[in-house]
């Protein structure tokens, strides 16, 4: 309603622009009316008065030539100087005549093309404003028309007086040249003179108010074409400022138009929104729940696969325990105890493996360094302890298990001197490759004076075979010297 409200006081707007332009249009062609009224009566006026100057100017002339007749009828015959001084004259004034004739024509022609040419922009002008200003001007170009063949006509008729009293002229000049006078011929030159010098300040007068007449009409002209010019310039801001308040109007309808698209889109955007947030809302809520749901399977599998870890673990940690690997049992006890802290039983065995590791460290220690070489610790039956040559094939084997002397065959036959033939087997503590005390099974074979040795190595971190201090196995243990244990 409101924008119908607007648009029906637009139209209400726009009708009355619209009758204020017809109305101003019509006041200036009133007042163009008016002028073109004006001007025509003082060309009127102006004409009347150019054809009073004429008749004067005519009788005037007609005066001095019937003066001219008296005085030529008077005068004898002149001699033949004053012929040819007459001629002369005659020739130049002449020759002055249709010089300035001449001129007059072409400030004539001038004026009359420029005053065609202001006509017809005149024309073009007041056509494209109005077809009634368009016949204004058809008829103000006949009536110039009509005027400039009553000045053409008022030329001719003159040039045809002109013509008539230089006839009458000669005439006279010819009755003047029988006069025998001289004296009354030359009187009659001057006179003559003056009468051409009187014709020419009239004619130049005439010439100058032709041209002042011109020049007021073209001020007119220009007078008119201003005023137009500034009433199309007034008709075009007047139109600028309908067309401008045309556009604030559609303007403000537009704005409020977009105001009202604006809300409507702002609720629709916070309605899509709000949904949107109840959507996202419910969504977080399933994925909370899914979460959980996926949390807690995650703990309970979790703690399934913690108690088969721990479970695995505690009999992988019993195995070692029961094999006297303490240092394995130890790590596998440790990683369970991480998964169950307060698993009592695991607490228990490693106590148990402390304590043993703690009576380990307590262990004797015999540190005996042969003349040739030293070698590192080990412990040997308490009845060896005093056999030097025990403790020298001791240490070397120590060194051959410990790579600290390559086996070869000279070392095979210095151990093989201090063996009888066959097995011999010992049991030692000692240290490990690791450095750990343990215990070492020690079994040397000798075959035709040449000893291999035979180690078994067992401490907390696990078990592992030698042969002449090279890696083993308990197959190749069991293989070669089980035949020869009594």
């Amino acid at each position: 309603d409101s924008l119908a409200e607007v648009a029906r006081k637009k139209a209400e707007a726009d009708s009355l622009a619209e009758v204020a332009r017809k109305k101003a249009e019509a006041d200036s062609l009133a007042e163009v009316a008016r002028k073109k009224a004006e001007a025509d009566s003082l060309a009127e006026v102006a004409r009347k008065k150019a054809e009073a100057d004429s008749l004067a100017e005519v009788a005037r002339k007609k005066a001095e030539a019937d003066s001219l007749a008296e005085v030529a009828l008077k005068k004898a015959e002149a001699d033949s100087l004053a012929e040819v001084a007459r001629k002369k004259a005659e020739a130049d004034s002449i020759a002055e005549v249709a010089r300035k004739k001449a001129e007059a024509d072409s400030l004539a022609e001038v004026a009359r093309k420029k005053a065609e040419a202001d006509s017809l922009a005149e024309v073009a002008r007041k056509k494209a404003e109005s077809d009634s200003l368009a016949e204004v001007a058809r008829k103000k170009a006949e009536a110039d028309s009509l005027a400039e063949v009553a000045r053409k006509k008022a030329e001719a008729d003159s040039l045809a007086e002109v013509a008539r009293k230089k006839a009458e002229a000669d005439s006279l000049a010819e009755v003047a040249r029988k006069k025998a006078e001289a004296d009354s011929l030359a009187e009659v030159a001057r006179k003559k003179a003056e009468a051409d010098s009187l014709a020419e300040v009239a004619r130049k007068k005439a010439e100058a108010d032709s041209l002042a007449e011109v020049a007021r009409k073209k001020a007119e002209a220009d007078s008119l074409a201003e005023v137009a010019r500034k009433k199309a310039e007034a008709d075009s801001i007047a139109e600028v400022a309908r067309k401008k308040a045309e556009a604030d109007s559609l303007a403000e309808v537009a704005r409020k138009k977009a105001e009202a698209d604006s809300l409507a889109s702002l609720r629709k955007a916070q309605e899509l929104e709000a949904r949107k947030k109840a959507e996202a809302d419910s969504l977080a809520e399933v994925a909370r729940k899914k979460e959980e749901i996926l949390t807690k399977q995650n703990q309970e599998q979790l703690k399934l696969k913690n108690e088969a870890e721990l479970k695995k673990l505690i009999e992988s940690g019993d195995k070692s325990y029961n094999s006297k690997l303490i240092v394995d049992a130890k790590k596998q006890y440790e990683q369970a105890l991480k998964i169950s802290p307060d698993n009592v039983y695991i607490k228990k065995q490693l106590l148990l493996i402390q304590q043993i590791q703690d009576q380990s460290k307590n262990l004797k220690q015999v540190i005996t360094k042969p003349v040739e070489s030293a070698s590192d610790d080990f412990i040997v039956p308490k009845e060896k302890e005093k056999d030097l040559r025990y403790l020298k094939i001791a240490h070397l084997i120590y060194d051959v298990e410990h790579k600290k002397t390559r086996y070869s065959k000279q070392i095979s036959q210095e151990i093989a001197s201090y063996y009888p033939e066959g097995m011999a087997i010992e049991a030692i503590s000692g240290k490990d490759k690791d450095g750990i005390i343990c215990e070492i099974d020690r079994r040397v074979l000798v075959i035709n004076g040449f000893a291999d040795i035979y180690s078994k190595f067992k401490s907390t971190s696990g078990v592992y075979y030698l042969k002449n201090g090279l890696p083993s196995s308990d197959y190749i243990w069991e293989k070669e010297t089980s035949k020869f244990v009594k």
